[in-house]
This record gives C-alpha cells, sequence and structure tokens, in this order.
C-alpha cells in the first residue's frame, strides 16, 4: 500500500528523543541494578538533581534537523 500524497510528507520525519538526569555534575542514565537504584536515590535525596529532556526531528528527505531541548531543576 502506497501512503497518500497527504501522508507522504508526515512520513519524511523521523522524530527522536531522550530525558537524563543530572546529578552533582553527572549525567545519569537508566540504573542498570536494584543498587544503583538504591544509590541514585540517596545521592537524590540529598543532593541537587536536575531532568534534561530533548527533541530532535530530522527530514529523511532533506536531511535538515530541528532540536530542542528544557533543563528542570529538582530542588
Amino acid at each position: 500500500m502506497e501512503p497518500s500524497s497527504q501522508a507522504e510528507p508526515i512520513l519524511q520525519r523521523l522524530p527522536t528523543g531522550d530525558n537524563v538526569v543530572v546529578c552533582e555534575g553527572a549525567v545519569r542514565e537508566k540504573p542498570s541494578s536494584k543498587e544503583e537504584v538504591l544509590q541514585f536515590l540517596k545521592d537524590y535525596f540529598g543532593g541537587h538533581a536536575a531532568t534534561v529532556g530533548s527533541v530532535l526531528v530530522t527530514n529523511l528527505k532533506s536531511g535538515f534537523r530541528k532540536g530542542e531541548w528544557d533543563q528542570v531543576e529538582i530542588e
């Protein structure tokens, strides 16, 4: 089945995104173990943390990219 002419421009765009936590200057991805979860929670309780989220949309036909990011402080 071929995409309709109205859907084609939408199908040419690839949205991607990610979120991380920054705690005391270190980037934290998803914890890989129960022990790491507990350590992260201890660090967050007494420290300073922020979440950073980003989105990047790529036009697969032209290669043009547009992205944004946002940071939220947790106190």
